[in-house]
């Protein structure tokens, strides 16, 4: 990646694209427009993801618009891509020993019930 932008710390490394670029760069569409920069693409969504801003809030330096950045974010999620994504960076981090995932939930919420009468 040639880029002259500021480096932000929700930025991926080379060494972690290297993993999920096969699965993060989507198809050249036929319609003739320019191909955004996959990898800055992500890179905006995990700056909005980690940051917690607005779209219209990303900086200008990324060389993507904020449209083109939820969109392509929306793509991912659409084709199960981001899941895929996570399965393998789980299952990289399990084999490694970083993680034990024998019990554990990706997204859940428990709450006690209570017994009797509630008013």
């Amino acid at each position: 990646m040639e880029n002259k932008r500021k480096h932000y710390d929700s930025d991926i490394s080379d060494g972690q694209w290297s993993l999920i670029q096969d699965l993060a760069t989507l198809p050249q569409k036929s319609n003739g427009r320019k191909r955004i920069d996959q990898r800055e693409a992500f890179n905006a969504c995990l700056y909005v993801l980690s940051t917690g801003c607005r779209w219209n809030d990303l900086p200008h330096d990324f060389g993507i618009s904020d449209t083109s950045a939820y969109r392509y974010l929306r793509t991912l999620k659409r084709k199960k891509l981001l899941s895929k994504i996570f399965e393998r960076l789980k299952g990289k981090a399990e084999r490694a020993g970083k993680i034990k995932l024998h019990n554990s939930y990706l997204d859940a919420s428990v709450v006690k019930s209570k017994r009797g009468d509630v008013a």
